[in-house]
């Protein structure tokens, strides 16, 4: 089907570091690993019969990070430091119509927290071609449900076609994020619920999360979001909502589909009911819309990583 080595995909990350190293630990085996496999499959559309690089072989990467583990870090053979504990490999290169895709998974320093490590939300990527060619990234896709993997898209053009020889991808500018969370309670007037006027929420540094939007059905419905404010990148948001009685006590809630997650200024999030086995929602007395606010900050860097002994696929 593909290139890519699977065994070394899984395996050769958990291979003991030196007794001189410090140690790492992937993020991804938390998730069960054939999401992973999914997810990069997803990509790939067929196989020009490249080998995947061993990653069990050549040195390993040293960097130096200032987060919470501030002494020299080294990961494994291939990954790149991309934030503060974060480092990033590429796997594959997915060659599709109209698009190319750099196809990258990630492991943290052992010791951090992955829920605390500084996830980047996208950024600005340029691709180079062995003759020179050079293509600007149109978008980072992620993924909610395999937080450790991402793909960075560019589009197909006569300086980069469908042939043409890779040799290397730089990310020149790192979307960070502040996350801000909280809640807003809506009342309850029955199902189908829909609320009477739009609702907003200061989430920090003049941006305001506005909510023109929500309805909820027996089983689904639709959340509309906007961001307004000085965030030029936009932001990351996740929405659920909750059904509780008048004790505040849980009936029910609205969740969405695992999906993908891109930065922007508004959208749609479309929720389905989380309780499958509980047949009534009476004794609703509120809404309580939990949302998460990501607010996109930039941040200049210069960080190479070389696609020579990534497998392609078309």
């Amino acid at each position: 089907m593909s290139g890519i080595d699977f065994e070394e995909l899984f395996k050769s990350p958990l291979d003991p570091p030196r007794d001189d190293q410090r140690d790492w630990r992937p993020l991804l085996f938390g998730v069960a690993t054939g999401l992973l496999a999914t997810a990069v499959a997803l990509f790939w559309l067929g196989d020009d019969g490249s080998e995947a690089a061993d990653a069990t072989t050549g040195a390993p990467t040293t960097a130096t990070t200032s987060g919470p583990l501030a002494e020299a870090l080294v990961y494994p053979p291939g990954y790149v430091e991309i934030a503060s504990d974060l480092a990033a490999k590429p796997v594959a290169i997915v060659v599709g119509d109209d698009a190319i895709q750099v196809c990258f998974v990630t492991v943290v320093a052992r010791g951090s927290d992955p829920s605390a490590s500084n996830w980047p939300l996208g950024g600005s990527w340029f691709l180079e071609a062995a003759d020179g060619g050079v293509a600007a990234s149109e978008r980072v896709v992620l993924y909610r449900s395999s937080p450790g993997i991402f793909a960075v898209e560019f589009p197909l053009s006569e300086t980069l076609g469908p042939a043409t020889a890779l040799r290397r991808v730089t990310m020149t500018s790192r979307w960070d994020h502040t996350d801000v969370s909280g809640t807003i309670m809506l009342p309850y007037d029955g199902t189908p619920f829909t609320a009477a006027e739009p609702v907003s929420a200061d989430v920090g540094d003049g941006v305001s999360l506005t909510l023109p939007l929500v309805e909820l059905g027996r089983y689904q419905g639709s959340i509309e979001w906007n961001v307004t404010g000085p965030a030029p990148q936009g932001a990351r948001v996740i929405i659920g909502a909750t059904l509780v009685d008048d004790a505040g006590d849980v009936i029910g809630s609205y969740g969405d589909f695992p999906s993908l997650l891109e930065p922007g200024h508004d959208g749609i999030i479309d929720v389905t009911w989380q309780e499958p086995f509980r047949i009534s929602q009476e004794g609703t007395a509120a809404v309580r819309i939990d949302y998460t606010v990501g607010i996109v900050e930039v941040t200049d860097t210069e960080i190479g990583l070389d696609l020579g002994d990534v497998p392609t696929g078309r």
